[in-house]
């Protein structure tokens, strides 16, 4: 179950018992606190991490012509990017998973290359790192410390970061605010993360919009839908099965008085 609190709060929770007040308690009454005896069970539902009218999937997948704008632009207070994708072909000579370019002193991206064999991050200076793009990999970059996980494993970024550019692409690269096809990427997204000083301000979750079954990233911060800005469709991985309801007997407890005898935990 997810609480994060940058989405609607999704939990419901709902308490049985048997309760009975003597008398009408004062704040220095003993009965302000009421044993609550009998089947205190307390009911959690959980309506998953987005809301009505989206459906939740593993991932979505890009043939390559396929691509998300998410309309964030880096500035002094981002920190922190993390994406956990995965490439489906690494056949083209430039596989980039996200990021912009306005020119060789002024860009942010990390991209395969190499048929695959090598991870290349640009911030403008570049790295290269081994990694198996096949795999599901996670990236973090955390900008202030100039380091970049690779699954966890930490590893030293390019000391040269860049905090002023265009917007960030994900499924390949913004070149001059055109999607550049050579960078295009075939590849799958399970989640992408933006923070400003250690708070998350892009949190992208992969879905279907409902109404019109389109496949895109919902951003949990900002509440926006972002759909496929190049052409063709996504498609989409296994259907998340994340809401669920469960029961947790607490046997006796006790009730806090406040104005009326209410649901709440002492």
């Amino acid at each position: 179950m997810d609480l994060d609190n940058t989405a609607d709060a999704p939990m419901t929770l709902a308490l049985k018992g048997n309760t009975s007040q003597a008398s009408d308690p004062t704040p220095d009454s003993p009965v302000d606190v009421n044993v609550v005896s009998g089947d205190n069970t307390i009911k959690i539902s959980d309506k998953g991490v987005l809301p009505s009218g989206y459906t939740q999937v593993d991932y979505i997948q890009s043939s390559g012509t396929q691509y998300i704008n998410t309309g964030y632009k880096l500035n002094n207070n981002t920190n922190k990017i993390e994406i956990v994708s995965q490439m489906v072909n690494t056949s083209n000579s430039y596989n980039c998973l996200f990021g912009y370019e306005v020119g060789s002193t002024n860009r942010f991206f990390a991209r395969y290359e190499q048929n695959g064999t090598r991870l290349y991050a640009y911030t403008p200076s570049s790295k290269s790192y081994s990694t198996t793009p096949t795999n599901v990999n996670k990236f973090l970059f955390d900008i202030t410390n100039q380091k970049l996980y690779i699954n966890e494993t930490e590893e030293s970024q390019p000391t040269t970061i860049n905090t002023s550019g265009g917007n960030l692409y994900l499924f390949g690269l913004n070149y001059n605010g055109t999607y550049a096809t050579n960078n295009a990427s075939s590849m799958k997204v399970y989640s992408f993360k933006v923070y400003e000083n250690d708070i998350i301000v892009k949190d992208f979750i992969p879905c279907i919009r409902n109404s019109d079954s389109a496949v895109g990233l919902y951003d949990r911060v900002s509440k926006t839908f972002f759909a496929n800005a190049g052409t063709g469709t996504f498609t989409y991985g296994e259907i998340v099965e994340n809401s669920y309801t469960q029961e947790i007997n607490l046997g006796n407890i006790e009730l806090c008085k406040i104005s009326t005898y209410q649901d709440y935990i002492y």
